[in-house]
């Protein structure tokens, strides 16, 4: 069965999860905060969640982009969310903007999933919801705004995601 909805971790913050042995500087990326929210949202469809690359977006290279366009390219599914870093969300954006024919969403949060206070279900929640107005396209779905990956730029002062400025 195709799913509705592929889920694919990148890794980023909104899944860290901070070993209290190891301190505050130390981090690991878990498992897909995706999956645990999928159970929580009850969805009346068929979903996938996978992972292809468990780095913080800063860590990111060429062949994970490079493995994550192949497989989106390659899959029967047509809409896709991707758990990703903040830092690097619009340059693999851009690189997967030249996938037609499929919607993809990327996002993620300020907070990690396991933390109080997360942001991570709102923005998996908008990014679900993403899925379901749009047909086409690669998006940044961050901070209530669904902005084209081609016109995203990030507000170096707040952030924040925000549309270019013509």
């Amino acid at each position: 069965m195709i799913p509705e909805i592929e889920f694919i971790q990148m890794g980023g913050t909104i899944d860290k999860h901070y070993p209290v042995k190891q301190g505050a500087y130390a981090f690991e990326i878990g498992a897909s905060a995706a999956i645990e929210f999928v159970k929580q949202m009850k969805l009346p469809y068929a979903v996938n969640t996978i992972s292809i690359a468990k780095k913080d977006s800063q860590d990111l290279t060429d062949e994970d982009r490079t493995q994550l366009y192949n497989h989106i390219s390659n899959s029967a599914c047509s809409r896709f969310i991707i758990t990703h870093g903040t830092d690097t969300m619009i340059q693999t954006g851009l690189l997967l903007s030249h996938i037609v024919d499929k919607l993809i969403v990327l996002t993620g949060s300020f907070i990690p999933a396991s933390c109080h206070g997360s942001d991570a279900s709102a923005q998996l929640g908008a990014a679900i919801a993403t899925c379901r107005l749009k047909e086409s396209g690669v998006f940044i779905c961050m901070n209530g705004e669904i902005i084209p990956a081609k016109e995203a730029v990030r507000n170096t002062e707040t952030g924040i995601f925000e549309y270019a400025k013509s």
